[in-house]
């Protein structure tokens, strides 16, 4: 096999990995604080709204392939089940930054979706994009699931709603208060249903 010059530079090339190694370390010390945080912000609300996971659990999960790309998510709270979502997820996705979601599903979808009209200069306001339709698993924020919430319309049976907040890698330097703020802004919301 004959390699060209980028090639065998590219080969050639090891410290990359303990870059990313450590890189990776970083971000999930950083996870394992917002953690943390979404425990006390969780437990401050979670008398407010009725259909909060009873038992709640954190999970943060590597791997190397969304899309081709490395990523760590954090899941907390985190319920999984055939009919029932509730997950806050934290995504550090390498080469698109950071996104929070909340992803919803049960059987206040319709309630929640119309509170959601109500307020939707609030979200567009706070900067989040909303997915009802399509793959509900799509973590690409650019994607066509995700739509302004100036756009958004209920579209019937709903499945799931899902919220996005993007952090592009420039604006992560206080991450841990930007969280803590979109997620009290969330549960707030949810506390009004």
């Amino acid at each position: 096999m004959e390699f060209n010059k980028n090639q065998l530079k590219l080969i050639k090339t090891t410290t990359f990995f303990e870059d990313k190694r450590i890189l990776l370390q970083d971000v999930s010390s950083e996870f394992s604080e917002i953690c943390e945080q979404l425990k006390n912000s969780y437990a401050n609300h979670s008398f407010k709204i009725s259909f909060l996971p009873s038992i709640t659990s954190s999970k943060i999960t590597r791997g190397e392939n969304l899309k081709g790309l490395p990523f760590l998510m954090l899941d907390f709270p985190k319920q999984f089940s055939k009919t029932e979502i509730f997950s806050f997820r934290l995504l550090f996705w390498w080469g698109n930054g950071f996104t929070l979601f909340l992803h919803l599903k049960n059987n206040q979808l319709d309630r929640i979706a119309k509170k959601v009209i109500e307020e939707r200069k609030h979200f567009y306001n706070e900067g989040f994009l909303i997915s009802t339709g399509g793959n509900e698993w799509e973590h690409d924020c650019l994607s066509k699931n995700y739509k302004h919430l100036e756009d958004f319309t209920v579209e019937k049976p709903l499945n799931f709603i899902k919220f996005a907040y993007s952090i592009p890698f420039n604006q992560s330097s206080d991450l841990i208060s930007t969280i803590a703020k979109k997620s009290d802004f969330l549960l707030a919301f949810l506390s009004k249903i």
